[in-house]
């Protein structure tokens, strides 16, 4: 468990993170718990931060601006026996609750993930993030200097090394609630006469469903199921919102 104070959405107060790797039922995937700060700070949290499944987040938070956008981003690591993950979340006036992007070493009783600290260690303006990784080479140790990138933004959670998926400030695409578990409704914006189309799209690529929105309306409720009426596994899908010529896509969060 872990605690720190972080301007997670850039009002000028310091929200309250909490991190518990072992809370989030039903299988202790680990949850980050973030309270807005203010003069009254609600008992109920405001966001909740969290991985894939499995991954055991909220040790060793750490607040630092990694893409040099001005907002405080959100770090979380993860150091296990045989691997470890840093899990980043970004700040920003839309900040979501799913990671976007980590870094993840592997080798025997490595721990990597054991410590972190942030600096601007190239002196370009822009926070780096050091991670330790104390059991290297029979318990030798050594150290990651993971640099800063200014072409970090808010995605939908893709490694570092891999190029982010486009957006199109012609579309805009939100779903709440994010994760979610029953429903989830979507909210769509556009240009043009072009009416879009919602498709679901799971982490292989495959189309789950599609859905069409009407020339007056701009929400589509999906209840978590596929073109056949099934329900849909708990996981990580992407909602791709698509005229003729242009399409966005935004990251959602099934939890059974």
């Amino acid at each position: 468990m872990s605690v720190a104070g972080i301007d997670f959405n850039h009002d000028g107060k310091k929200d309250l993170i909490v991190g518990n790797d072992e809370e989030y039922q039903p299988n202790h995937w680990g949850a980050i718990y973030v309270y807005w700060g203010g003069e009254q700070i609600s008992n109920v949290p405001n966001k909740m931060l969290v991985s894939q499944f499995g991954e055991g987040v909220g040790n060793g938070l750490l607040g630092c601006d990694l893409n040099g956008d001005g907002y405080e981003d959100v770090a979380s690591c993860c150091p296990g026996w045989n691997w470890g993950k840093t899990f980043i979340w970004l700040g920003g006036q839309y900040a979501d609750t799913l990671y976007d992007c980590y870094i993840e070493r592997s080798g025997y009783q490595n721990r990597f993930g054991a410590s972190q600290i942030s600096c601007d260690v190239n002196g370009d303006g822009v926070d780096d993030l050091i991670i330790g990784e104390p059991g290297y080479y029979f318990h030798q140790g050594r150290i990651h200097v993971v640099l800063g990138d200014t072409s970090l933004h808010q995605s939908v959670g893709v490694k570092p090394e891999n190029p982010l998926i486009p957006t199109n400030p012609q579309l805009s695409l939100r779903g709440y609630p994010n994760p979610f578990n029953n429903s989830i409704t979507f909210k769509a914006e556009w240009a043009g006469n072009d009416i879009p189309v919602l498709e679901i799209i799971n982490l292989k690529g495959e189309q789950i469903k599609k859905m069409f929105f009407q020339r007056n309306q701009n929400m589509i409720e999906w209840d978590g199921s596929n073109s056949q009426g099934n329900e849909c596994n708990s996981g990580i899908y992407l909602a791709k919102l698509s005229t003729k010529n242009q399409s966005t896509y935004t990251k959602i969060a099934l939890i059974k």
